[in-house]
Formats: C-alpha cells, sequence, structure tokens
C-alpha cells in the first residue's frame, strides 16, 4: 500500500461516516515510516474526537490484517476562550503550594474542556515585573496556551486527558522571544 492509496482508503471511510467536514487537511497528514505509516488527523471539532478514534480504531486493525501497520495521532484544535485567576495552588494533599492557578475554557467546535495553569511564585512575578497589571499576565497565560495549542505530530498536547499546564520560568523565557503580548 502506498501513501496515496492509504489516503485515499480514509478519506473514503471519512466520507462514508460523515466525519469528513470535520478534518482540517492542511494539518493531517499521512506519511510512510519505517513501521508502516503515521497518520495524523485533525478534527475542528472536539466533540467529534470519539467518533474519529472509534474510526481510526477500525481501519487500523482493518490495514493490519492486510500487513499494514498504522501509528495514529488523533487530536481536536483547540482555542482558548476565557482565562481566569482562580487562586492559591494546591497540591495533591490539599496544602498550598507556591504558585497560583488560573483557570480556562477551551473550545474546539462544540466541546468545551476546562484546564488549569499552574504558575510557580518567581514565573508570576517575573511576569508582574515585565507586563505590568494583572490583566497582562492573563494575556501571558493565554499566550502560553495558544503556544502549547499550536503544536502537532506525536509531541502534542491533549488538554482533555491532560488539563494541567505548568507555566514556569523557561516558559516565560520561551514566550518572551515568540509571542507578541508578552514581548510588549
Amino acid at each position: 500500500m502506498t501513501e496515496h492509496e492509504l489516503k485515499k482508503a480514509l478519506a473514503d471511510e471519512l466520507k462514508s461516516a460523515g466525519l469528513a467536514p470535520y478534518i482540517v487537511r492542511d494539518k493531517s497528514q499521512v506519511l510512510e515510516v519505517s513501521e508502516g505509516f503515521f497518520v495524523e488527523m485533525v478534527l475542528n471539532d472536539g466533540s467529534k474526537l470519539g467518533d474519529a478514534e472509534n474510526l481510526i480504531g477500525s481501519i487500523r486493525a482493518k490495514m493490519q490484517s492486510h500487513g499494514v501497520q498504522i501509528i495514529s495521532v488523533l487530536r481536536a484544535v483547540w482555542s482558548v476562550k476565557e482565562v481566569e485567576r482562580i487562586g492559591p495552588s494546591r497540591g495533591k494533599s490539599g496544602g498550598i503550594k507556591t504558585s497560583v492557578d488560573f483557570r480556562a475554557i477551551l473550545e474546539s467546535g462544540r466541546r468545551e474542556t476546562e484546564v488549569v495553569i499552574e504558575v510557580g511564585d518567581l514565573a508570576l512575578k517575573e511576569l508582574r515585573e515585565r507586563l505590568g497589571s494583572d490583566d497582562k499576565v492573563l494575556d501571558a497565560v493565554e499566550d502560553f496556551l495558544r503556544l502549547q495549542l499550536s503544536w502537532g505530530g506525536a509531541g502534542y498536547w491533549d488538554p482533555v486527558r491532560y488539563p494541567r499546564q505548568i507555566l514556569n520560568e523557561a516558559a516565560i523565557l520561551y514566550l518572551r522571544t515568540h509571542q507578541s503580548v508578552t514581548a510588549a
């Protein structure tokens, strides 16, 4: 089987399952790798992830019976709907940590998910000194989330499975060199 043949088979299966309109074609890809094929399917609606997971599982099983191995990444495109400060971070035991939690609502099509961003005290102090106001700190947290959500491939962040992120000094340094809000 070639890349082209697999792409065609995937397109046919997606169309018959009613999922074709939800695929972000310029972010999705099929690549031949030494183990078989790497398939990254990106959806514009997180509410369709379950259906797409079932479909890719079925396709994987079908192809495996023909000796074709498929390694897949299935993800949605998320955007930041809102960010707010919620207060001191708490450890698993309930004790207060030396960091502050921010809550964000992310959306992808008809699905929303809530995530928590833990900002360490040193990182928060640096953000306040650099940016001045708490509103700008919220902007920096939003920039951080957008950056985390922008990565694809095998190293993408799944906010549904891993709803907690840590914004530390290293992340601030990266944001400072790559984002407009934090550079202002």
